[in-house]
């Protein structure tokens, strides 16, 4: 039995190396990846009974994680049970981030050191995932989909892997110069991804994320943050006067929203997102309380369309109106937008609580939270980020950052106890003198 755990935890530990990396090669990594570990999961459930803690007491402990996690999942089974379904796959991309307590428990059964190779995934997964972009677009020539995945749902998880890579670093005196260059490398790896996925939207995040990352990177230098951020503008600037596909990319904006207030072409581009926008809203004041119904947004355009509120390019092929809050608050009214504002804030709450601990690789792993979720939103503004893979993504990513953070609460409090334990035992009188 013991032979049987070890290799247990072996092949997670192996999982949480290759799983970033997976989920970006195979086809359809988001749902093969996500059943390869619900299996280890109920593997885990069981057969393994060496537990640090119940799984009742995580589900107390943490339950406003655990609900913020579940959120769109009950949102759905709600607004399905009011509004019908047109099928039952609406349930499958948001019961993947309802799983995450079997996750975390999981997670919570190896070792920090085990849970720490998830860090190597990280930078394995961004470089992994910049060469397939660049295989598949032919070096920014075009922007083919990526093994099913939309090349901006990909590209961002991608420069998100880049970033946890420099995030989640820990001193100086504790890596090798080349480990620590090799996530520098997976940081220009996940920018490299952005800019040849041509994502706007994409592209604004970078300055955000990689300001914060660098602060996490040197928490105790101002100097390096400031250079880095001056780098990064600098950067960016340059690229967006030398790169002809940056510069008409952004010359595209000024041009398609010049269209769109004149009214000569509504169906360019950003036109379109304006009315997909405009649609939502629409959507939403007219079913205010649960929206027009999970796996409905197609067929509300299609209303939308007749009434000559949208055109009818912007109502045909559009499964999603092109922002997470927006689409949620459509098909699940006040609902979904309480749903999509717990999937952000919930596990963002737990890791705000540790950007201040007295350790410097917890305050690290908790930052790395804190800018995950930070992506999530910015990336949701002008693209429906919750698509497929990145569901799978966001409830492995929550869960390697926060493994840590609760392993070390655990480990506290034994020792908090144990030393309870050894104060009483000093205190209790001898045994002689207890019997006079």
């Amino acid at each position: 039995m013991k032979f049987g755990l070890s290799l247990f935890d072996a092949f997670v530990t192996l999982l949480l190396l290759l799983v970033f990396p997976a989920l970006l090669m195979m086809t359809r990594g988001g749902n093969a990846g996500f059943y390869l570990l619900l299996v280890c999961a109920l593997v885990h459930v069981f057969l393994v009974r060496r537990h640090r803690i119940p799984f009742k007491d995580l589900m107390r402990r943490y339950w406003y994680v655990h609900l913020g996690m579940a959120a769109l999942f009950i949102a759905t089974v709600i607004g399905a049970g009011f509004n019908g379904f047109n099928s039952p796959k609406v349930f499958d991309e948001p019961s993947r981030l309802a799983v995450f307590p079997l996750m975390l428990w999981m997670l919570l059964s190896l070792s920090p050191r085990q849970v720490k190779v998830a860090q190597a995934g990280y930078v394995l997964g961004a470089i992994v995932g910049a060469v397939l972009i660049f295989v598949a677009t032919k070096g920014g020539e075009n922007r083919n989909n990526i093994h099913g995945a939309p090349i901006i749902v990909f590209s961002n998880i991608v420069l998100l892997l880049g970033m946890l890579s420099v995030a989640t670093s820990t001193s100086s005196q504790s890596e090798s110069w080349p480990w620590r260059l090799l996530r520098i490398v997976a940081a220009l790896a996940g920018m490299y991804a952005s800019y040849l996925s041509q994502a706007r939207g994409s592209w604004i995040a970078i300055p955000f994320l990689g300001l914060f990352a660098s602060y996490l990177w040197q928490p105790n230098k101002r100097y390096v943050t400031t250079v880095v951020a001056a780098v990064l503008l600098t950067g960016a600037l340059v690229l967006a006067w030398s790169s002809p596909m940056v510069k008409s990319r952004f010359l595209q904006v000024e041009t398609e929203t010049a269209s769109f207030r004149s009214g000569t072409d509504l169906d360019t581009s950003l036109g379109t997102r304006f009315q997909l926008w405009h649609g939502s809203m629409v959507l939403f004041t007219e079913h205010p309380l649960l929206g027009v119904g999970p796996g409905k947004f197609t067929a509300g355009l299609r209303e939308l369309k007749e009434r000559k509120i949208i055109t009818p390019a912007a109502a045909s092929g559009f499964y999603h109106s092109h922002n997470d809050v927006l689409f949620n608050m459509s098909t699940m009214g006040l609902l979904g937008l309480l749903a999509i504002l717990m999937t952000y804030l919930a596990p963002a709450v737990l890791f705000w609580r540790y950007l201040r601990h007295e350790d410097a690789c917890l305050r690290r792993y908790a930052g790395g939270g804190v800018m995950l979720v930070m992506g999530y939103v910015i990336f949701g503004l002008t693209d429906c980020f919750f698509w497929g893979l990145s569901y799978t993504f966001y409830c492995i990513a929550v869960a390697t950052l926060a493994a840590p953070l609760i392993q070390s609460t655990l480990q506290q409090r034994a020792a908090t106890r144990q030393g309870s334990a050894r104060d009483a035992a000093d205190s209790r009188p001898s045994g002689a003198l207890a019997n006079t």
